[in-house]
């Protein structure tokens, strides 16, 4: 017999928004997992949320009401992957895909208030050539089915290189013209995250002290 998959649930009521930080042993904090970067695993995700968020995971996700006030959001079951790498990002934000006819959908998130001052345009064109460049380069196709990234308050660090769920710092974001620097440094931000979702996501280190490694890859990179 097949044993039945953990079941994890968690009660938001009273939250406004929330995303998950798993590095780099934090995991283990969320559900019950072999908390090891190299001990894949695969996900299935149901999340009921207040009908005004909207729910980003790994998988692509569908949502159906619930009731008058809660929608039910589905994921479709993730590739194996680290537990770490896992996402669960919830709240009211901003939804940007890009109109570009591209193999992989982009999209872009941020709160309403950040929303006017995000660069949609070279983000998106930022992250349509590096998937290009790093498809070519390494010889193997994007390993998920979407990449989604998500601009949000009060991030501990400047990013984090979620499966297909890119969170960044809203620093990244100015609220006047960015300069040449910002603009570059964001540009090198994006990118980076990126090449993980090959070096570090897709092929995977051992233990947490080949993090030298993963980081140094995606800055050469």
């Amino acid at each position: 017999m097949t044993p039945s998959p953990p079941v994890c649930r968690l009660s938001l009521r009273g939250v406004s928004g929330l995303y998950t930080y798993l590095w780099p042993y934090y995991a283990n904090r969320l559900f019950p997992c072999f908390d090891q970067p190299d001990l894949k695993a695969i996900f299935d995700l149901t999340v009921r949320a207040p009908k005004e968020w909207i729910v980003v995971s790994t998988g692509a996700g569908r949502s159906a009401p619930v009731g008058d006030e809660v929608r039910e959001w589905r994921f479709t079951t993730t590739p194996r992957m680290p537990t770490y790498i896992f996402s669960l990002h919830a709240g009211e934000y901003r939804v940007w895909e890009d109109q570009v006819e591209s193999r992989t959908p982009l999209r872009l998130f941020a709160r309403e208030a950040l929303a006017a001052n995000v660069d949609v345009d070279e983000w998106f064109e930022t992250s349509r050539t590096g998937l290009a460049f790093y498809e070519e380069y390494f010889g193997i196709a994007y390993p998920f089915e979407k990449y989604d990234q998500l601009i949000v308050p009060d991030f501990a660090i400047g990013a984090m290189e979620n499966a297909a769920a890119v969170t960044f710092a809203e620093g990244f974001v100015q609220r006047q013209l960015s300069t040449r620097f910002q603009r570059m440094d964001r540009n090198n931000v994006i990118l980076h995250e990126m090449a993980h979702m090959w070096f570090g996501n897709l092929v995977t280190k051992k233990w947490w002290n080949g993090l030298w490694l993963n980081e140094s890859f995606a800055t050469l990179m």
